[in-house]
């Protein structure tokens, strides 16, 4: 009988490993940070250095790389978002050039901010619209064929965005001063507006959107945008705000390539010449009824929708819209390894876009990318609510490491939003973060409209 019973609890074992399986709550196994070390009689050159040496190369006739070469550069912007088609841009101290690949989803494996060491050889110069790439002699358009990417570009180190050497400017005339080293790198405009800002979204259903982007100065940038972006829909932000973006040159006209919709930040909301003060490009978004200025203000966009994978986002992809454009991290996702936040963006038939804090998980949601310099009477709002009875204080609030008092209120009405108030706020600070704790946060969390708003001096 012994026997029998241990064969009858035999599919109830299996059945249970196998929803423990599904789970995605499980300890990643240690990833090995990627390294490569160049070969002992390697030459490394600039990009610089690799366009004067095949500056032979044109449009009708590339040139093979026939020399033992390695350059040493950055990714400045890949694939995520759809905008950037079959190409990765890599730069280094001398200026960036295009990298043709014949693969999307480039990015999960050669994200922006990884160094690389590409191995030359064997790869080609080629030249369209006056400027040279880098390819395969025998790749269709002389796009890298996958595995011959992977063979020739070699990742060292964790890709971080920080390490990307951004240009500023704010006068757009400027960008042709040292036109060879400032193309196709990436660059920040500041103080710039869309002149058809509120009017239209940034492209077309099919095709390309080309919008021009105005400085304080009267210079306007054409900015290039894929219908295939997941941005593409959405409408250009009006006022005066900063773009980042990468800068190409198409037959000697400069133009631009967003790479995500967080790159486009800061718009006040204000037309140019109907007020605010003179050229714009305070971050912000308008103002208030006290005379106050909302310094970023995030719905998590108007719609989100579960992934391939039939998961909503975490806040640390680039899956959903931030109303913002401010940056989106989860350290504590980061520090264990996960490959998921505990802290997703999702929407409910009653409620739109939020950020949800899973019940009994630890999950933390740090937004940074804004500027309090010079403010004073600072102000941060927010809506919560719980699935089931909570307090709204449940979820603890960090103002640039230090934590704040959430006001003790239990949460009224289950899926309905209640608003937070926090005031008091330090100036120079750059960051806030939302902290749910396991021990803490035994309801699930829902959370949305944050607004932070301040005086300028």
């Amino acid at each position: 009988m012994k026997r029998i019973h241990n064969l009858l609890l035999l599919p109830m074992v299996l059945l249970a490993m196998v929803f423990t399986a599904c789970d995605r709550d499980y300890d990643m196994p240690p990833l090995n940070e990627p390294s490569y070390s160049l070969p002992a009689d390697a030459q490394v050159i600039t990009v610089a250095e690799l366009r004067t040496r095949y500056a032979a190369a044109t449009s009708n006739e590339a040139i093979t790389i026939e020399d033992s070469l390695f350059l040493k550069a950055r990714i400045a912007g890949d694939d995520r978002s759809g905008n950037i088609f079959k190409s990765i841009y890599i730069q280094d101290e001398t200026g960036g050039i295009t990298m043709l690949v014949d693969q999307s989803g480039v990015y999960n494996d050669y994200a922006a901010g990884q160094e690389v060491f590409v191995d030359l050889k064997g790869l080609c110069i080629s030249v369209y619209g006056n400027e040279q790439q880098i390819g395969h002699p025998s790749g269709y358009l002389y796009r890298t064929p996958y595995e011959d990417f992977k063979a020739h570009v070699h990742c060292n180190g964790w890709a971080d965005e920080s390490k990307i050497d951004i240009k500023e400017f704010d006068n757009i005339s400027r960008l042709s001063d040292a036109a060879d080293a400032n193309k196709f790198t990436l660059v920040r405009l500041t103080g710039v507006h869309f002149t058809q800002g509120g009017k239209v979204n940034f492209a077309e259903t099919s095709g390309y959107g080309t919008r021009d982007l105005s400085d304080a100065f009267g210079n306007t940038i054409s900015v290039r945008t894929s219908n295939y972006a997941d941005f593409a829909a959405t409408k250009l932000p009006v006022g005066t705000g900063n773009v980042i973006a990468i800068l190409g040159r198409f037959n000697g006209n400069w133009q631009l390539t967003i790479r995500s919709i967080n790159d486009v930040y800061g718009f006040d909301g204000i037309e140019p010449g109907q007020g605010g003060e003179e050229g714009g490009g305070e971050e912000g978004g308008g103002s208030e009824a006290d005379g106050s200025t909302v310094i970023f203000e995030e719905t998590f966009g108007e719609s989100v929708a579960k992934g391939s994978d039939g998961y909503w986002p975490s806040i640390t992809y680039d899956t959903w819209t931030s109303s913002s454009g401010l940056t989106f991290t989860d350290p504590v996702m980061a520090a264990n390894g996960w490959s998921f936040s505990n802290a997703s963006v999702r929407q409910t038939s009653a409620l739109n876009p939020h950020v949800w804090f899973a019940a009994n998980k630890d999950a933390e949601m740090k937004i940074e990318g804004f500027d309090t310099t010079g403010y004073t009477d600072l102000k941060l709002t927010y809506k919560i609510t719980a699935n089931a009875d909570g307090n709204q204080n449940a979820i603890a609030v960090s103002w640039g490491g230090t934590m704040l008092t959430v006001p003790d209120a239990a949460i009224a009405t289950t899926n309905t939003y209640q608003t937070v108030e926090l005031t008091g706020l330090a100036a120079g600070v750059n960051t806030v973060s939302f902290i749910s704790t396991a021990s803490t946060n035994t309801a699930g969390y829902r959370i949305d409209d944050i607004k932070l708003t301040g005086k300028k001096q």
